[in-house]
């Protein structure tokens, strides 16, 4: 194949259907565009299978895990950049902060050549923005 698409989905079900190709991809160096859920998978089994964190898992799956290298938006609230107000009981989907996070790119990295400087945070339009 010429490369893997892993798309979203909710629960820890889903989760399992869709963790396997992250490790194919990484193994086999194919391509992999994970969408929400799918990069979530792969960021898991990247801290699991290669950062060596035993048990690394999201919050939405395992609220007690030692390594959350994936947590609930409700988890993390940033006073400089504005409170998030969702909470538990609020219904799944639109927690992203669009544009409101700084990506950081490794230099000679093939993301970096194509994007062409190190970082960049772009503040997203306010009708996106989460109040």
């Amino acid at each position: 194949m010429d490369a893997i698409l892993v798309p979203g989905g909710f629960g820890d079900r889903a989760s399992k259907a869709r963790s396997r190709p992250s490790v194919s991809a990484r193994e086999n160096r194919i391509p992999y565009l994970g969408i929400c859920l799918g990069m979530q998978l792969a960021i898991i089994e990247y801290a699991r299978n290669v950062l060596a964190l035993k048990g690394a898992n999201s919050t939405e799956f395992d609220r007690a895990t030692n390594h959350p290298v994936i947590a609930l938006i409700t988890e993390w609230q940033d006073l400089a950049r504005g409170q998030q107000v969702r909470d538990e009981k609020s219904e799944m989907g639109g927690t992203m902060r669009l544009g409101a996070q700084e990506a950081r790119l490794v230099p000679g990295s093939l993301v970096h050549a194509l994007y062409g400087k190190e970082s960049d945070l772009r503040t997203a339009p306010a009708s996106l923005r989460v109040q």
